[in-house]
């Protein structure tokens, strides 16, 4: 394993080159980044491209922009004319912030994956691509490389890159092949020889654990510093197939009942620690932007503030785009069914709280505040509240960071950028993320045996041991059994057990939700242990186990532990130990 540059936990964003291009006062250059750069530990700099050879299909970019003139294949290039200025004005910042790591950020989403696919499958261009990075890097001050391949593997696919309404860029790109993982993982293998252990080397990561197979993570793990998990999109609206609501970045999965693919930030990152990525190797997205649909004609928030909702096409968005169920794009983000999120705030949508995917909703009853969104516009985004959310998440699995895409779309007050959603992830700073759970903000309900007689009582079961840490490799090893539901079954150890939700039930509720958090109940007459459920789907009549959370008897000295449960058929859920805090 690479010992890491960067600092713990990041708090990360993404700077994107494009803003400065959008009218006042969305505006975004690195003037605007003085108000957050002391915030900030890590910033991503997005992006730059590089040459592909004479065998590739030759991009807009190349053919008209001549940005590969005088270049050789796969030497390292900036975007936009005012790059270089730019690099130099944000390197420059680490004099007020000694702390920051300026990293350049190759690719994106319009960056063909075909030229990925070709440069990593021959050693020579691989050598040539990572001597080009280290002069890059020397030339501009840069501390290390974002390798943003969307993605190894990828089918063919034209993008259309959108210049103005009427003006569309065609980005042609032949995909990539199945030896793309293998490949990949050479270039960083070479990369991380060539670099040592002084430069830094981030991998912006698919969220899809199809794709994250693809790109063989666990294969690229020991030579990278940090997976930048692009744990948003999980639905978009600018599509012709996407005819019905659906969360953007959701916490927790959506229930069934809904017809939404059963995806999530939690199912991101459960994925990755159970192909064996360390959670400190792991830097949760969180997306400053929302998707937006047209489901005109909606009276009460009974009617808007739910997922599955079918849309009508609206027909507003430019070009190819306005065949798709986007709404039409933010006043400023001009991107087809996208609302910046400071163009959300001036939108005036009203807006709820979605308890079981920890995700925000906002609907258009009326014409927006801002003279520009239409009534009927209904949207799936990030506010201060489900950022508070997914950063509790990181703690309580120990991840190493977080980072925002991107930092130019934030909040905004008076014109001016005011950073609410990027001051909540630098709340990762406020407690250990890797020793310190935070509340769950869900309700709960006491777990009762099948016969309705047992329950998890610490007078009962007071001096066993309920909770064990393996003395060989500091795993824990502890369960509650299926076999008769007690703490321990025929002396057997495991790291998870199966239970079936239909045969538990809701008593009582010994949480309290007040002021958006669960305040914790405790029982001290019973010593009563806790189960923190999610408000999830229901499965005979019971609400389905999506998280559980064991909360500390200070009197008594084991350990509480953080568990989550993942769908193994109708109504049964594996529960799986993700982490451990001792009570006193």
């Amino acid at each position: 394993m690479c010992q890491s540059g960067l600092p713990s936990p990041m708090i990360g964003a993404y700077f994107p080159n494009w803003a400065q291009y959008r009218k006042a006062p969305a505006t975004y250059t690195p003037t605007q980044l003085e108000g957050i750069i002391d915030t900030i530990n890590v910033l991503f700099y997005g992006f730059a491209y590089f040459c592909p050879n004479s065998s590739m299909v030759q991009p807009y970019w190349v053919t008209q922009l001549k940005l590969c003139d005088g270049k050789q294949p796969f030497d390292v290039v900036s975007i936009e004319p005012k790059d270089p200025q730019f690099y130099s004005a944000i390197v420059g910042m680490k004099s007020k912030n000694p702390k920051l790591k300026v990293i350049i950020s190759i690719g994106g989403w319009n960056f063909p994956s075909n030229f990925y696919s070709g440069m990593v499958s021959d050693s020579t261009s691989r050598a040539h691509f990572i001597k080009s990075c280290q002069n890059f890097m020397s030339s501009y001050g840069f501390d290390g490389v974002d390798l943003d391949w969307e993605f190894p593997n990828s089918p063919a696919r034209t993008d259309e890159v959108k210049i103005t309404c009427q003006q569309f860029d065609e980005t042609k790109d032949d995909g990539g092949q199945a030896s793309d993982g293998a490949n990949f993982v050479e270039l960083v293998k070479e990369m991380r020889a060539a670099f040592g252990t002084d430069g830094i080397i981030t991998v912006a990561s698919q969220a899809d654990m199809k794709k994250a197979g693809w790109e063989d993570i666990a294969g690229l793990a020991q030579y990278i510093d940090m997976f930048n998990l692009m744990s948003y999109d999980y639905t978009v609206s600018d599509i012709a197939d996407s005819p019905i609501t659906a969360p953007n970045e959701n916490l927790y999965p959506p229930p069934a009942s809904t017809g939404i693919w059963n995806d999530s930030v939690a199912t991101t990152i459960e994925g990755y620690i159970a192909a064996g990525i360390p959670p400190s190797k792991m830097s949760v997205g969180v997306a400053y932007y929302g998707h937006a649909w047209y489901v005109p004609g909606l009276t009460s928030e009974a009617d808007w503030c739910q997922y599955g909702l079918k849309a009508t096409i609206q027909g507003k968005c430019c070009g190819p785009f306005a065949q798709t169920y986007g709404a039409l794009y933010g006043q400023y983000s001009q991107l087809c069914g996208t609302y910046m999120y400071s163009e959300i705030q001036k939108a005036g949508f009203t807006t709820c709280f979605n308890n079981v995917t920890q995700s925000a909703i906002g609907y258009a009853e009326k014409a927006g505040t801002d003279g520009y969104t239409a009534a009927g516009v209904w949207i799936s985004y990030q506010d201060p509240t489900t950022v508070k959310a997914i950063v509790d998440f990181a703690k309580i699995k120990g991840l190493g960071g977080a980072f925002a895409f991107d930092i130019s779309m934030d909040s905004m007050t008076n014109g001016q950028f005011s950073y609410e959603l990027t001051k909540e992830i630098a709340q990762l700073e406020a407690q250990n993320i890797t020793t310190t759970p935070s509340p769950i903000p869900i309700g709960g309900c006491l777990y009762h045996s099948q016969d309705s007689q047992h329950m998890l009582n610490l007078t009962q079961l007071e001096g066993t041991t309920i909770a064990k840490v393996d003395d060989t490799d500091a795993s824990l090893v502890w369960y509650l059994s299926p076999c008769d539901n007690l703490l321990s079954c025929n002396d057997m150890k495991a790291n998870s057990a199966i239970m079936n939700v239909a045969e538990m039930k809701c008593d009582k509720y010994l949480s309290i939700w007040q002021n958006g958090e669960v305040i914790p109940k405790y029982d001290e007459n019973d010593k009563m242990w806790q189960f923190i459920y999610t408000n999830g789907e229901q499965c005979n009549g019971l609400e389905s186990v999506l998280q559980v959370y064991w909360m500390c008897d200070p009197n008594m000295h084991n350990k509480s532990e953080m568990v989550v449960a993942q769908t193994l058929a109708q109504c049964e859920y594996q529960m799986v130990i993700n982490s451990s805090f001792a009570c006193n």
